[in-house]
């Protein structure tokens, strides 16, 4: 009986250790994109100055992490204010990075080498900034494919208000309302 006992308490204990793991990992995964979590190092620096190049335009901020390459576009530039719809200026600046990633993405083994996250600002519930963050980035992901971006080599989230990168003053809920895009 009492071998009995100290096997269910092992088993118990080593089925709490594996639970709390596997929470803990699950958080980790869901807290940055996976470029930043593997440290990735697949995007050489003379494609980042290109990119830079390219790309220093309409307040987009391309910011170099090792040799991953965040590309920061203000919504504003993207869509009308409050929907879903492009602006005119929208399939410049992504014809941009498409044109960019379309010469990038045949030299990478990563399989998921773009990584597309929509953020929203304080206006709106967690609920409908969560949904419009999903829906920009989703159409930021379905222009890529469409100018010549495999969708199976893009993830594409939306994190809603979570993650802010200013106040909540008029010109901070501007700079919170943003399209990211990983590529490693």
């Amino acid at each position: 009986m009492r071998i009995r006992n100290q096997f269910l308490h092992y088993f118990c204990l080593i089925g709490a250790l594996l639970g709390a793991s596997l929470a803990l990992s699950a958080c980790h995964k869901n807290s940055q994109p996976p470029a930043v979590l593997e440290r990735s190092m697949r995007v050489p620096p003379e494609v980042i100055a290109e990119w830079k190049a390219k790309l220093s335009i309409d307040n987009i901020q391309l910011v170099q992490q090792g040799w991953q390459l965040q590309i920061t576009i203000p919504v504003d530039n993207l869509f009308m204010i409050g929907t879903s719809e492009l602006t005119p200026p929208a399939s410049r600046i992504l014809g941009e990075i498409a044109a960019c990633l379309r010469k990038y993405l045949p030299n990478t083994d990563s399989p998921y080498p773009v990584y597309v996250v929509g953020h929203s600002d304080i206006t709106h519930t967690r609920k409908s900034g969560l949904a419009m963050s999903k829906e920009h980035a989703q159409i930021v992901s379905s222009f890529l494919w469409h100018h010549g971006i495999p969708v199976g080599r893009m993830k594409v989230t939306g994190v809603g208000s979570v993650e802010p990168i200013a106040d909540s003053s008029t010109r901070g809920m501007a700079k919170n309302r943003r399209i990211v895009i990983y590529v490693h």
